[in-house]
């Protein structure tokens, strides 16, 4: 919960951002099978993060795509937003560039 209100300063998802480790452990807090974690504190830390091309890419490499779309079953909010901002690049993927 902490986490989630740090991160609504900008600064501090730049910083978050820069290294690696804290996507990664982010997104591991998204398993459904952590039963006594509030899901919805995750999923707002990962939806503020949804801006950045490369740390969707983090986000979906470690594995976030699977978890939402467990989270999106369960009803958590903000689950659907973060779902939809993963799978955003893959439609633009298709067409070629000029």
């Amino acid at each position: 919960m902490a986490l989630s209100v740090l991160l609504q300063h900008p600064f501090n998802r730049r910083i978050f951002r820069k290294d690696e480790r804290g996507i990664v452990s982010a997104v591991h807090l998204l398993n459904p099978s952590l039963v006594n974690l509030d899901k919805k504190y995750p999923v707002s830390l990962l939806v503020s993060l949804l801006h950045s091309k490369t740390c969707r890419k983090q986000m979906v490499a470690a594995g976030a795509c699977v978890y939402t779309q467990k989270l999106v079953e369960l009803d958590v909010p903000g689950s659907k937003k973060l779902l939809d901002g993963l799978g955003r690049g893959k439609i633009w993927g298709v067409f070629a560039r000029p």
